[in-house]
């Protein structure tokens, strides 16, 4: 498992991480500065080489803008069920009737409450005349669902927006 970690070091110099009470006959390790350094970058170099084998290998599809990252989003603290329904939303894969599914290609993709807009996450979110009052309510100064909109970064939007969707019933 250690070889793994190797190409990772490069130019770092060998610090064994292991317990030195295990070890009491050993040459002392280096400090801790030095330890906390050196982890440090073999975090960075490593999510580096991640990111890199992702986006070659694994490429999102094209209408998914948002950012590849390695970091948790803040949505995943909100409960499995609803986390689940704002990624689906995100990657275009819910129930709105926009998004690609398995039912059949020639049902409507309009919105089923105001049947003027296509059914996506911005139309549902921002721009629903049906859903006015509960928009007002819950989502008060949001506007915007893309992917550099603060929403993401929000604990607080991102509960508001987790209790918009449970009152209008989206998805």
């Amino acid at each position: 498992m250690a070889q793994i970690t190797l190409p990772l070091l490069e130019s770092l110099s060998f610090a064994p991480l292991i317990n030195t009470l295990l070890l009491p006959d050993l040459p002392p390790l280096p400090s801790d500065s030095v330890m906390k350094s050196v982890y440090s970058s073999l975090k960075a170099k490593s999510h580096l080489i991640m990111l890199d084998d992702w986006s070659l290998n694994h490429p999102p599809p094209l209408y998914y803008t948002f950012p590849m990252s390695l970091t948790p989003h803040s949505f995943r603290g909100l409960g499995k069920f609803m986390a689940g329904s704002i990624y689906q939303m995100r990657v275009h894969k819910s129930y709105l009737t926009a998004h690609p599914s398995w039912l059949s290609s020639c049902t409507s993709r309009l919105c089923p409450l105001c049947g003027q807009e296509q059914e996506t996450l911005s139309h549902v979110i921002l721009c629903c005349p049906v859903k006015v009052a509960p928009r007002s309510h819950h989502l008060q100064g949001l506007t915007s669902v893309g992917s550099n909109a603060p929403l993401w970064c929000s604990v607080p939007l991102l509960s508001s927006l987790a209790n918009y969707i449970i009152a209008t019933a989206t998805n």
